[in-house]
């Protein structure tokens, strides 16, 4: 038998976004490893300069390649129940699982879901809820928190427009959005944002919305309205421009999450890590130094950004002075993972 090796399966940013960011920290911490590698399924970077990366493909060739050599053990990024199906079926305990959300537990397809887990080595999940169930239907499961901290020696690259932006405002927050289907359904909390920035439109700050892959229908909906409130001049749109989100908001006066719903909040610990203070929904846990709000009442988000207005200085030296132990680099629980299932 040959030797043992671990293929991570998932897409590389672009288009940027929490999962395609954990993917590529998660194979740039995993460097060191010979025999550990990423098969990447973006379509937005076909050229990468990494021995331990190579492009699919395509679904049946890579998953013929990898029914063929049981020396492959192969880490899913995805909660897709079709490819769940078939690893379950023809690859039994030779594959893991990272749940990067929770949408099956609003399906009714539930059932069938947790039964293709059972075939899995691991179950990664990083939500409370989801581990209590995966716990209760006999599932191996790790708790394992999304978020990997940036690696230390990229290159700071910012856009230009966020220079001049920096430049004509006191104070520049921050906020990371896939998709924008707010008019569908607002998850990250556009009407929020719009409600605060009318608000306290006479202070000194603006905002940088960083999105990847929007609705173009909603985009131009939300710029109207902007327009119509005399608000374009509070925004600024950086939309797929940003290749790494984490030089955005470590050069931000703060960092909003203002989602409806979520799970862990990736780049909440991510400007947090980089001392950006962080305002954030309550809707699920969050790190110790996260200035929260209860989602439910809007007088107590009004509330936490004045603060987050007023009090900037104090809150970026709290951050500086905190050891954010709470703070776990999923890697450390990943890797003595990754090195039982090698040996």
């Amino acid at each position: 038998m040959g030797k043992k090796r671990i293929e991570l399966w998932g897409s590389l940013p672009e288009p940027y976004g929490g999962v395609s960011v954990h993917v590529q920290r998660l194979i740039q911490a995993l460097s060191g490893f010979d025999n550990i590698s990423l098969l990447n399924f973006s379509k937005g970077r076909q050229i990468i300069a990494q021995s331990n990366i190579r492009h699919s493909k395509g679904f049946i060739a890579d998953f013929l390649s990898v029914l063929l050599d049981r020396n492959v053990i192969v880490h899913l990024h995805t909660n897709r129940l079709m490819v769940l199906k078939l690893f379950s079926f023809f690859i039994k305990n030779r594959f893991l699982v990272t749940l990067h959300n929770k949408r099956f537990l609003n399906t009714i397809d539930q059932s069938k879901f947790l039964n293709t887990l059972k075939s899995a080595l691991y179950v990664f999940s990083n939500d409370d809820e989801v581990c209590q169930i995966l716990n209760k239907n006999n599932i191996n499961f790790v708790k394992v928190p999304a978020f990997l901290p940036p690696i230390g020696n990229n290159q700071i690259i910012l856009p230009e427009e966020f220079i001049e932006f920096r430049k004509r405002n006191k104070l520049i927050f921050s906020m990371s959005i896939f998709g924008f289907n707010y008019l569908s359904s607002d998850d990250y909390g556009i009407e929020k944002l719009l409600s605060i920035l009318k608000k306290y439109r006479h202070f000194d700050f603006g905002v940088c919305l960083c999105i990847s892959q929007p609705n173009e229908k909603d985009l131009t909906s939300f710029k109207s309205k902007l327009e119509e409130l005399d608000l374009n001049s509070k925004v600024l749109f950086l939309i797929n421009k940003v290749a790494n989100g984490s030089d955005i908001w470590g050069n931000s006066d703060g960092f909003l999450r203002l989602n409806n719903t979520d799970i862990e909040g990736f780049s909440v610990k991510e400007a947090l890590v980089l001392n950006t203070p962080v305002l954030a929904s309550d809707v699920c846990s969050r790190p110790l130094d996260t200035l929260l709000y209860e989602s439910s009442r809007q007088e107590d988000l009004e509330l936490k950004f004045l603060k987050l207005l007023n009090e900037n200085d104090q809150l970026k030296t709290q951050l500086i002075n905190s050891d954010k132990a709470d703070i776990i680099n999923a890697i450390d629980i990943i890797k003595p993972i990754f090195k039982n299932i090698l040996q």
